[in-house]
């Protein structure tokens, strides 16, 4: 540090500001301290700054062994969210998010010596299973059903859904199917509770239901048995996969979108700008999600009163060619 200020002409003071990215550095003089840390090789030594501060830097993240979209997209926001604060990762993933593996998933996180574990657990059991945990260090998740032990920061899935359903309704649409996620999930529930919340407040059906489970083929089958004699002419998909299940089943019955049947995903998948028609879905800012989550952390690790246990970040709709007004 003390060679990095000697050749940025400024104290070992601002070198370490600005390495540990605080406010009270200018702009100016980051960027010449970062191309002087550049310049030199400089490196921190890890071990060092343990020594000096208490912590180690690094958290954990405990997750559910899963592909799926959602899961893998908070798994990455985090991962960059710690990154900007100056964190190491390590994570675990697990094959079942019951409680004995929960329980050794965190303890091999606790004795790898991270600061704080992020769990990510998609079903609505996994968040039971969570209240009864007991860590050494602190511990946030996306969804807690108790956020007084551990806190929470997620997108409103079920205003999400509330707003796509709402956005159908604007058009014309009074018959508009569903087709849910897992009902075991979370997010499946809630965005099912956002669907059936604006239709029973519109005094309209909620009887278009078919379960699905985040895959195409799911979509497919669904779309096929909603449009059969029900009259349907939207579909609210839980997620965009299948939402592009949906299109390709109404493509082979013959029927046009959005001209005879409107479709809504939910995700905002890179894809779904690329689907024909593109797809009206449902975006979930991860980025923002992931940072506000490992900020909570940080402020529990360095044992900050946190005021706000519990918060969520609403989505936006992004409309695009598959909804259109209803046609009688």
């Amino acid at each position: 540090m003390i060679d990095v200020a000697k050749y940025s002409g400024v104290s070992h003071q601002t070198v370490s500001r600005v390495l540990n990215n605080t406010d009270s550095v200018s702009p100016k003089t980051r960027k010449k301290v970062l191309a002087a840390i550049s310049h030199l090789g400089y490196s921190r030594n890890l071990t060092a700054r343990a020594l000096v501060t208490g912590k180690n830097f690094t958290i954990g993240v405990l997750g559910f062994d899963s592909g799926l979209y959602g899961p893998s997209s908070m798994l990455h926001s985090i991962q960059t969210a710690a990154k900007d604060e100056g964190y190491g990762v390590i994570l675990s993933s697990i094959r079942s998010m019951d409680k004995k593996s929960l329980v050794e998933g965190i303890d091999e996180l606790t004795n790898s010596r991270v600061d704080g574990i992020v769990v990510i657990a998609p079903q609505s059991s996994d968040l039971k299973e969570l209240i009864d945990l007991k860590s050494r260090v602190p511990i946030v998740a996306p969804e807690s059903p108790n956020p007084e032990k551990i806190p929470s920061v997620n997108t409103s899935q079920r205003k999400g859904a509330e707003i796509a359903v709402r956005y159908l309704l604007s058009l014309g649409h009074k018959k508009i199917g569903h087709i849910t996620g897992p009902l075991d999930w979370f997010d499946a529930s809630q965005r099912l509770r956002g669907w059936k919340t604006e239709l029973e407040n519109a005094g309209l059906t909620t009887q278009h239901l078919e379960l699905g489970d985040w895959t195409p083929q799911s979509g497919y089958d669904g779309a096929l048995k909603l449009m059969k004699d029900s009259g349907v002419t939207a579909i609210f998909a839980a997620n965009d996969a299948m939402a592009v299940g949906v299109l390709h089943a109404l493509h082979e019955l013959k029927l046009r979108v959005p001209e005879d049947v409107s479709v809504v995903g939910f995700d905002n998948i890179q894809e779904s700008s690329l689907l024909i028609p593109s797809l009206t879905t449902v975006n979930q800012d991860f980025s923002k999600i992931g940072h506000e989550l490992l900020a909570l952390l940080v402020r529990s690790i360095s044992q900050e009163k946190v005021t706000q246990l519990r918060s969520e970040v609403i989505p936006e709709l992004v409309i695009r060619g598959s909804t259109g007004k209803f046609r009688k």
